[in-house]
């Protein structure tokens, strides 16, 4: 029996992928995908009876490979569907969905189990290229986006000038201190005649630090292969994913910076003994995770006091940063906006994924919903407009209209009391519906089905016409391209195109989807447990935190959200390569 359970899983595999690769209207039918790709499915056979072959796989990969796969099955209905019925909406399509699901569990059990096998016996290597020589390599691969196109700069780079400027009123729903930085900067321009100048420069700037952080990465993993450390520089200087963030003016990827060079700081003193920079660096990199994103805090805070209840030797070093996270997050968040009199942001910013919720059960069940509960969700949101404007992949439309002060009423605390009591209640009535709205959110953070959004890999920017009509009406300067014509350069034009290329281009595809950097942590938190490697773990919590932020996050796949994991992933991998368990 157990000899012939390799070709059991190729042939349920072949035939998973078989299915997944067919489109859900030819599956539809009995038997009529199977027939359309019977070829295919056959050479699938063949192939997967060689990667099973002599297969030994652990519980642990195992684990891995079935939370994979339950992603991946999650991935396919909710980009068909917008909901769980190619799951469970009929008993035909349980089927396919289970036979999809056992065929990738499968294959992804292998893989996983051969990249633990290649952690342990990889040959480390001996000459890597010197920080400087890797920083050049990277930042001389960005040059082109920094000299063939305007400064560029995100919506919410664009809304923080606009507050600077009086545009809007200004309130912490953006940190404040990064709202003032890049107001500054703009100010700055205005003084030296050229807001162009001081906004290139700062984009430049910003290249020269990502590329820096990027360098330091590759620097820290001493113990990768030769191969592994050439594919990541690669990875860092070509991917349009990496030079995109690394050369817009954007709060994300100055956090993301940080999150990084927090979590190489946090493995250097739970390793214990750490040197003066090294607590430098992680009390520096901690503050400033919170000076650029309000949800910082959220990763940051309880990976220190975790870190402060394990059996780390730095306990003081934890400590001292602590403290300090934890005095500026106070001082920028409440001293300070009190003193400028500034509003903290609206509390609804914060809860997209239950807004989505009872927008969802509004659409379903507005005829089922008694008067009394309408009109405490109407204190929250428009109630008859949600049940229109809702967009399963995105929060925004549900919750516009309250989200900057002086637009409409706040809701008040006891509002958002009697919120809870109605979302629990119709909770209770229609689960189902509160699971489908979460995981319609949110499903390409962890499967490589596309939001229906389009593929949000890159920020939406700010230059040419849009960023120019922005900025000419808030400060009266007309941004200009860097050469003199007055459309996009064939470079910048061709720069564009390579962006639009790599999403779709056989090996850049994957590089360029959120999903992959999810199921290489998944991988490596697989490995920290099977060797009981407890320090490279922890140094995992900071990912774990950035992607769960991206899960309460208003919009489905959105690469500029999912940056700050997508980042430290490579130094992460780096650490299963440490062949000092202890050490690790």
């Amino acid at each position: 029996m157990r000899k012939a359970l390799p070709y059991v899983f190729a042939l349920l595999s072949a035939t998973a992928i078989t299915i997944d690769t067919a489109s859900v209207s030819e599956v539809s039918a009995p038997l009529t995908g199977f027939n359309a790709a019977s070829l295919t499915a056959v050479l699938l056979f063949a192939a997967f009876c060689l990667l099973f072959k002599n297969a030994k796989v652990s519980k642990t990969s195992i684990c891995a490979a079935a939370v994979m796969g339950l992603c991946h099955i999650i991935g396919r209905t909710f980009f068909n569907r917008d909901s769980l019925y190619l799951i469970c909406g009929s008993k035909s399509e349980a089927l396919r969905s289970l036979i999809i699901f056992i065929g990738v569990t499968a294959i992804l059990a292998v893989l996983i189990e051969r990249l633990f096998a290649y952690f342990e016996t990889a040959t480390p290597n001996k000459k890597p290229l010197p920080f400087l020589a890797t920083w050049g390599i990277i930042f001389v691969c960005w040059i082109p986006y920094l000299l063939c196109r305007p400064p560029l700069f995100g919506w919410d780079t664009m809304a923080q000038i606009d507050m600077f400027f009086g545009k809007w009123p200004m309130y912490n729903g953006h940190p404040v201190i990064s709202t003032f930085f890049y107001g500054l900067f703009a100010k700055f321009g205005i003084a030296l005649g050229s807001v162009n100048i001081s906004m290139y420069f700062l984009s430049v700037s910003q290249s020269l630090m990502f590329s820096a952080a990027l360098a330091y990465c590759l620097k820290r993993t001493r113990n990768l292969p030769k191969a592994v450390y050439f594919v990541f520089l690669a990875v860092f200087a070509l991917v349009p994913v990496f030079s995109v963030f690394g050369t817009i003016a954007e709060k994300n990827s100055v956090y993301a910076v940080f999150v990084l060079l927090f979590t190489i700081f946090a493995y250097d003193v739970l390793r214990g003994n750490p040197t003066k920079k090294q607590t430098v660096g992680l009390i520096v990199s901690a503050v400033m995770c919170i000076l650029f994103r309000l949800n910082g805090v959220h990763v940051i805070l309880p990976t220190l006091v975790i870190f402060m209840f394990g059996k780390s030797a730095a306990k003081k070093q934890i400590a001292v940063a602590t403290i300090a996270t934890v005095s500026v997050y106070i001082g920028t968040n409440y001293i300070l906006l009190a003193v400028m009199n500034i509003p903290h942001g609206r509390a609804i910013e914060a809860l997209s994924l239950p807004i989505q919720q009872s927008a969802r059960y509004a659409r379903e069940y507005s005829k089922e919903t008694p008067q009394s509960e309408k009109n405490v969700l109407n204190k929250i949101f428009d109630y008859d407009d949600a049940i229109v404007s809702y967009n399963p992949q995105i929060s925004d439309p549900v919750k516009k209209g309250y989200i900057r002060p002086a637009t409409k009423v706040p809701p008040t605390k006891a509002d958002f009391a009697k919120y809870f009591k109605v979302w629990l209640a119709q909770f209770k009535r229609h689960p189902k519906t509160y699971f489908e709205a979460s995981l319609n959110n949110t499903y390409t953070y962890c499967s490589f089905y596309d939001s229906k959004l389009g593929l949000r890999c890159f920020p939406t920017v700010h230059s040419g016409s849009i960023g120019e009509a922005s900025l000419e009406k808030v400060i009266g300067y007309r941004f200009k391209h860097i050469f003199p014509n007055e459309s996009p350069n064939i470079v910048y034009r061709s720069l564009a195109k390579v962006e639009k290329a790599a999403l779709f281009a056989p090996l850049f595809a994957p590089l360029c989807r959120i999903a992959l950097y999810t199921y290489l942590l998944m991988a490596v938190i697989a490995y920290a447990i099977k060797t009981r490697k407890k320090k490279l773990l922890a140094v995992c919590l900071p990912s774990v935190l950035s992607f769960l932020v991206c899960i309460a996050s208003p919009v489905n796949g959105d690469f500029r959200y999912a940056i700050a994991y997508v980042v430290c992933v490579p130094f992460l991998i780096g650490l299963c390569f440490e062949k000092n368990k202890a050490s690790a």
